[in-house]
């Protein structure tokens, strides 16, 4: 199976006739979900007590950052072909906001048109109080395109647990990053999460698809 006809059903467009399906809708039936893109995730720079050098840092490299300024040069493109954005935050208390574990690392999430979720577990599907179901549900969400941090673990619980809530997902490989010390079973991951029915791909290919619709 071709991977533009992958994408298309992944939008749930079996017979690309532009005259037959209702565009519009179908990208406000899309999100895309960031994950953890923190300063804890994603900075090696951050440190959670600056005041201290030897205090522990976070678990950012060179390949978190770069990953992180991919995102940064992404998610706009993504608004503008029309779709929803939302961040999935990490945080240990359900009244604690954005700004923990650093905040945001090279990105600035519009807090007028995007939507949050906090979570203190894995998932944001695990987390009640994160109200990330209902929100995408509330939102009218059916397909999640998901990138962030970490790919073997945050990210891989998210699409699991999206797959098993019936949401139709897509990974973006290119805007997602595990960093140097990585998972040695991290191939075994992104197999089973396609094996699940998750769509595997890169940005370049779904803006394709977008930029056609």
């Amino acid at each position: 199976m071709s991977e533009n006809k992958t994408l298309a059903q992944f939008f749930r467009v079996d017979d690309v006739d532009f005259n037959l399906i209702d565009i519009d809708k179908i990208k406000q039936e899309t999100a895309h979900i960031i994950i953890d893109a923190q300063r804890y995730f994603a900075d090696p720079t951050y440190r959670h007590n600056p005041d201290n050098p030897d205090y522990p840092q976070g678990g950012g490299d060179e390949k978190t950052n770069a990953t992180s300024e991919n995102i940064a040069t992404l998610v706009p493109k993504f608004k503008e072909a029309g779709l929803q954005t939302g961040w999935v935050y990490f945080r240990n208390m359900p009244d604690q906001n954005e700004d923990t574990y650093g905040g945001f690392h090279n990105v600035a999430p519009d807090k007028d048109t995007d939507f949050f979720a906090g979570k203190s577990t894995t998932s944001p599907f695990e987390d009640k109080d994160s109200h990330f179901k209902e929100t995408l549900i509330n939102n009218g969400v059916k397909n999640l395109i998901v990138s962030g941090f970490n790919t073997s673990a945050c990210l891989y619980q998210t699409v699991l647990d999206a797959l098993d809530e019936n949401f139709n997902v897509c990974v973006l490989l290119d805007m997602t990053e595990n960093g140097e010390g990585g998972d040695p079973k991290l191939q075994e991951k992104l197999d089973h999460m396609r094996a699940e029915g998750a769509i595997l791909t890169d940005s370049k290919q779904v803006l394709h698809i977008l930029a056609e619709l």
